[in-house]
């Protein structure tokens, strides 16, 4: 009898004992039922989700981690982190509140918001973390440290506009719309070589077609020249443009009658080209847009003016002397928007 009662008092005190030993462990134990977190990340977590969500960016070398649940209700991550000397299991609690958070977070496809735990630096069971397990904050950007030129970079500028003839050249053929490419090199933040191919192109006024029938105008122009910037801040400069190059305008039409010194030309496609040497100048303003990391952009306003030789004669009849002429040039103004940037 006193030998049973004994037996019995041992196994009351191993169950205790079990117990205070289960009760110390704490969130440590935990049953094998595992939570998911979210479905774009699963049951387990691996070392390029954790780093793409920004799930325990506190810590470095996290290869794998997995929820579970304790007893308590609690739930506990279990983060494998791989180490020099072979990878190491540690535990960490992880709140009601932050658990919510990050879900919330990965629902709306952005990183999990960072996270102070209740006692930075340390993991469950209140253990501190070596310096070398801390990942250093992220340093944040200064947008001021943004280029804010494109100096030393080759750059092409894009240009939309429109186009007004200032001579009696108009009598012939409507304003213009116009397109511009330029490629230049920004030796510094006001000097900028380019090249630069512009070109536009309009319709035949409808007296003219009257006679010649129905037609279109075009221009077409090379230019070499340089472009020079003062800036007024980080974000607006002043930009003056000065260029000189070929210049080519066209004159089509398909009517019966052409009139040429030639000759009279009957029927067919008719074409009448000037071409002559000239030049350009361009006043405007750019500004920087937003605050990219990389290479600006800049957007760029500017009013146009060139100018170069033309040949009076349009039409004109050999045999009867009747011509329609124009005066020796052409003049232009013209008002543009566009972008540049580094290529």
């Amino acid at each position: 009898m006193e030998l049973c009662h004994r037996d019995r008092s041992g196994r009351i005190v191993a169950a205790l004992a079990w117990l205070v030993a289960a009760l110390a462990a704490g969130p440590a134990v935990a049953d094998d039922t595992r939570l998911t977190l979210h479905p774009v990340v699963g049951d387990v977590i691996d070392a390029e989700e954790a780093g793409r969500w920004g799930l325990f960016s506190d810590l470095r070398g996290v290869t794998s981690a997995v929820f579970s649940r304790t007893p308590a209700g609690n739930i506990v991550a279990r983060i494998v982190i791989n180490r020099p000397d072979g990878p190491v299991t540690r535990e960490r609690s992880i709140p009601a509140a932050q658990w919510a958070s990050w879900r919330a977070d990965l629902d709306a496809g952005r990183r999990v918001a960072a996270w102070e735990p209740p006692e930075p630096g340390r993991v469950w069971p209140e253990v501190p973390l070596r310096p070398e397990d801390l990942a250093p904050p992220p340093v944040p950007v200064d947008p001021s440290d943004y280029p804010t030129s494109l100096a030393g970079d080759w750059v092409m500028q894009l240009d939309f506009g429109y186009k007004h003839s200032t001579t009696d050249f108009n009598r012939f053929f409507t304003d213009m719309a116009m397109f511009q490419l330029g490629v230049g090199y920004a030796v510094n933040d006001h000097w900028t070589p380019f090249l630069n191919f512009h070109t536009g192109f309009g319709d035949l006024v409808d007296a003219f077609e009257d006679v010649t029938g129905n037609g279109k105008s075009a221009i077409y122009a090379f230019e070499l020249g340089a472009r020079l910037s003062m800036p007024l801040g980080d974000r607006v400069a002043i930009a003056g443009a000065l260029a000189g190059g070929y210049y080519m305008r066209s004159l089509r039409w398909g009517g019966d009658l052409f009139f040429s010194p030639y000759g009279t030309v009957q029927g067919g496609s008719n074409v009448r080209e000037l071409s002559d040497w000239g030049g350009s100048v361009r006043l405007g303003f750019q500004r920087r847009m937003g605050d990219r990391p990389e290479s600006p952009i800049f957007l760029d306003v500017s009013v146009r003016y060139e100018g170069y030789g033309a040949d009076p004669s349009i039409l004109a009849d050999p045999v009867s002397g009747a011509e329609i002429r124009s005066i020796d040039h052409d003049r232009w103004l013209a008002l543009s928007v566009g972008f540049i940037f580094e290529l």
